[in-house]
């Protein structure tokens, strides 16, 4: 009983507001926005190693970015339902040391200088955007929040390094035929994580069905991995290493901004 008059109210102010609610009477809108952040706090953390040309130099991350999109319905001027998919790019430290055996046996602990590594993280959050009560939505100044789920991973490519050795007294050097196969498991499971959200965002139209949107979104992430019995799983980078360092990324990461196009329909 309580369900059907729950509907019945929704139904009713739908009904009621359906002549003015939306841009021209469209409710529904659909947003693709660029975002970036520039991560200050990760900053303390100290430079990385950047390639050019193959040259490898120790620089500051200047800048996170991704890209969102989302879709949301209107049910009245001032309150909309919606949900978004997100691609987030970040990046995190290599190691700079290891040790690495000898055919003789022993072991030798080199120096690294590894390019950073590349992560995604994919994001599916439902948000809820509401406005003031002199509201139209999807046009003007809204509130928006959110509840999600993330998977980051690191991302396989070819990474500039450079390795400091040295040879033992018999002359052999250490065993590094496999360094690049065995740096890390790049077939490891996608980190799982939480994300909630609010965003101050605008949408300026600028014809019938298309608009201008921006604004500044408050980010709280969290890594929801079980702990790890062990950080030693055969590799240069563990995957428990790459995890935490992920992680710590992406908490620190509270402040972005966003610009982009969206469209009514």
């Amino acid at each position: 009983m309580r369900i059907l008059v729950f509907i019945s109210i929704v139904f009713i102010g739908s009904t009621v507001h359906g002549q003015n609610t939306g841009l021209y009477g469209k409710k529904v809108s659909l947003d693709l926005s660029f975002t970036g952040n520039i991560p200050i706090i990760n900053m303390l953390n100290g430079p990385m190693f950047k390639s050019k040309s193959g040259v490898l130099t120790e620089k500051m991350d200047l800048l996170d970015y991704g890209l969102r999109t989302g879709a949301s319905y209107a049910l009245s001027n001032n309150f909309a339902i919606g949900i978004e998919f997100d691609m987030e790019f970040m990046n995190i430290n290599a190691p700079t040391s290891a040790y690495v055996p000898y055919p003789s046996g022993n072991s030798e602990f080199i120096t690294i200088k590894h390019q950073a590594l590349n992560t995604r993280t994919l994001i599916f959050m439902p948000r809820l955007e509401f406005t003031s009560n002199n509201g139209l939505l999807p046009i003007g100044l809204s509130h928006q929040i959110g509840f999600g789920f993330t998977r980051t991973k690191v991302l396989q490519k070819d990474y500039d390094r450079t390795l400091f050795i040295s040879t033992d007294s018999n002359g052999d050097g250490p065993i590094l035929d496999n360094f690049d196969e065995d740096f890390y498991n790049y077939t490891n499971k996608a980190f799982k994580g939480i994300v909630l959200m609010y965003t101050l965002n605008v949408r300026t139209p600028i014809n019938k069905f298309m608009m201008i949107t921006y604004g500044i979104r408050y980010n709280f992430n969290y890594g929801t991995e079980l702990a790890f019995l062990s950080s030693d799983d055969g590799f240069y980078l563990s995957r428990v290493d790459a995890y935490i360092q992920s992680r710590s990324r992406r908490l620190l990461s509270v402040i972005s901004l966003n610009l982009g196009m969206s469209f009514a329909l």
